[in-house]
């Protein structure tokens, strides 16, 4: 099922969309009332940060498995799967006031993410071709920060009002209708039952092989890497300011707007003008809004304004990037579309847990201004690295410096 480039918007994606979404709302709904909860539970801090960790890395690990399940069995049932586990877990959590239990159902949440982030976007891949497939990413990829921005609200507002447990009842309610929803999906997967997982494995190494999703790889990693140290640092600098915690959500919120448009903005460019460019750009305004930061220190205007911008580095350099290798695989005529994204998704997402631990060690012995600029040098590898990238779109000429 391949749909035409005047096709983009369609039932298809707004599922995907609204799926996307519910699941990634409920991960973040969490962060800014985690002392709330840990109180209420009466659990220790410390063992909650770990089994939202473990969350984590278990959505991380299940990337790759059900990449390659999806491509032998299909999309649909995995995302049907995930979307199912994380309606137990928050229907679970909600019914509960043990920490043991909270803990269990995150977990399975975790599972669940794990088994529908790599099938939901795959399908974009099945889908589109090469002139709507940026466009189409993008939209997909603006989910998840229109996720952040709508956990961060709810989590806040409602939690103060009446209390979080209503949150995931609310939650529970979202999923049900997410669920249903993603019964109507249609089937976009060949199917490649009858190949052994040994060789679906072997085929997804064998496709990472390539100059470009290997370059792909790199940049994606420097970036993540980059903006979530970024994001570590920025609450810090917040609070030596004398800004209260719960005032620092409206300090994330513009980052995650920001992302969101650039997404679907720089998705839809990448169509018309190749990834190349788009690429380039991205991490070309994010390396100067790091810079920029690094030179008005504490001065907590700038660093509104300059942290929204570096969000480029985080949202739409992984969908431009996931783009690319996309684009490699459909022309490669890849049947494991699924599991090479998965371990793409899984590889990247290293910048996840590297950004916070080289943003804790940097802020432990250095001041800010040293710690952003590592990540300013991250990025500026990154640039560096992205001037080696071939162009992929079929409809312009591949270029490569």
């Amino acid at each position: 099922m391949e749909l035409k480039k005047h096709k983009v918007i369609s039932k298809q994606l707004f599922i995907l969309y609204f799926c996307t979404f519910s699941m990634w709302m409920l991960m973040m709904t969490v962060y800014p009332i985690s002392p709330i909860i840990v109180e209420s539970l009466n659990t220790n801090v410390s063992i909650f940060g770990k089994v939202l960790g473990i969350g984590s890395l278990v959505m991380l690990l299940l990337n790759i498995p059900f990449g390659i399940i999806s491509d032998k069995y299909g999309r649909k049932p995995c995302i049907i799967l995930g979307m199912f586990l994380t309606l137990v877990s928050t229907t679970w959590i909600y019914s509960t006031n043990k920490a043991e239990y909270f803990y269990f159902a995150w977990i399975i949440g975790g599972i669940g993410r794990g088994i529908f982030l790599s099938p939901a976007f795959s399908t974009v891949g099945d889908m589109y071709n090469e002139h709507s497939r940026g466009k189409a990413m993008g939209i997909l990829s603006s989910s998840l920060g229109l996720g952040s921005v709508a956990g961060y609200f709810t989590s806040c507002y409602i939690s103060e009002i009446y209390g979080w447990k209503y949150i995931f009842l609310i939650f529970s309610l979202i999923n049900v209708a997410a669920l249903i929803c993603a019964f109507a999906l249609t089937e976009t997967s060949k199917k490649i039952a009858n190949k052994s997982a040994y060789k679906s494995i072997y085929e997804c190494l064998k496709t990472f092989c390539n100059e470009t999703i290997i370059l792909c790889t790199v940049i994606a990693i420097l970036g993540f890497t980059a903006a979530t140290g970024v994001n570590f640092i920025i609450p810090y600098i917040a609070q030596s300011n004398n800004i209260p915690l719960i005032n620092i959500s409206v300090i994330l919120i513009p980052y995650e707007v920001v992302g969101i448009i650039g997404n679907i903005l720089i998705g839809s460019v990448s169509d018309k003008i190749g990834r190349t460019i788009p690429l380039m750009y991205i991490l070309f305004t994010s390396m100067l809004a790091t810079g920029l930061l690094v030179v008005v220190g504490k001065d907590i205007t700038g660093v509104l304004i300059f942290f929204s911008l570096i969000s480029f580095c985080e949202g739409p350099l992984i969908g431009i990037t996931t783009t690319i290798v996309l684009d490699v695989l459909k022309k490669k005529k890849s049947d494991n579309i699924g599991g090479s994204l998965g371990l793409y998704r899984t590889l990247y997402s290293i910048g996840s847990v590297l950004g916070p631990c080289i943003a804790g060690i940097l802020i432990g012995r250095f001041d800010y201004e040293f710690s952003l600029s590592v990540m300013l040098i991250l990025i500026c590898v990154a640039f560096v690295v992205s001037f080696f990238i071939s162009e992929t779109s079929k409809s312009l000429k591949s270029t490569k410096f």
